[in-house]
């Protein structure tokens, strides 16, 4: 049996960690599972801890092993050097690739296009979705540091959202959430 895996958050609910069991022999391993029954396949989901290198964007012509924690540095940078909402990431992030931005906007989609209708169970997989868990996949490679805080702003229906540092500032006491930093959500959205 191999070490207890760190823990995962499920790719298609950033704000959600995942469930950790060990599933049998060493073949088998650990399996993480999501309880949420708002998956593009209905019900729960589950997935191996990954023995092989996570999936950072390759798979879409993406290099987000690089450019996500710059655009964590960037926000974290804009806003006093510390740790940042989600949103704030997804902005900088936007901003400095703004045509694989709208590639995964056209993909995936944003809640932003729907306003205030958009559910969890409208929307139950998105652009923001897709980033923040390629962000989890880079926090357990120690690239990039995560906790989670209360939503705000554009995502305070949210109860709990991601945060992201630099490894360097995980440390750091200040806190910028997306309500604070009162940035437009629309100076990132493409226009489709």
């Amino acid at each position: 049996m191999t070490g207890r895996p760190d823990a995962q958050i499920c790719p298609m609910h950033s704000e959600d960690l995942a469930a950790l069991a060990y599933v049998g022999n060493d073949t088998l391993g650990w399996e993480f599972t999501c309880a949420r029954d708002d998956h593009p396949s209905p019900g729960p989901f589950s997935w191996a801890a990954p023995d092989e290198p996570v999936d950072l964007g390759q798979s879409l012509g993406l290099d987000l092993r690089w450019s996500l924690p710059k655009a964590v540095q960037e926000a974290s940078d804009s806003f006093g050097g510390g740790w940042v909402e989600y949103g704030l990431v997804e902005r900088a992030w936007a901003l400095a690739n703004p045509d694989d931005w709208r590639m995964l906007v056209e993909k995936y989609d944003h809640r932003y296009f729907y306003g205030e209708t958009a559910t969890r169970a409208s929307l139950p997989y998105s652009a923001s979705k897709y980033l923040a868990g390629r962000l989890g996949a880079l926090s357990r490679l120690r690239d990039v540091s995560y906790r989670s805080g209360r939503g705000t702003g554009y995502w305070s229906y949210l109860s709990k959202v991601s945060y992201w540092a630099p490894v360097s500032r995980e440390a750091s006491e200040t806190v910028v959430n997306f309500e604070a930093a009162a940035v437009s959500m629309s100076a990132h959205m493409p226009t489709l």
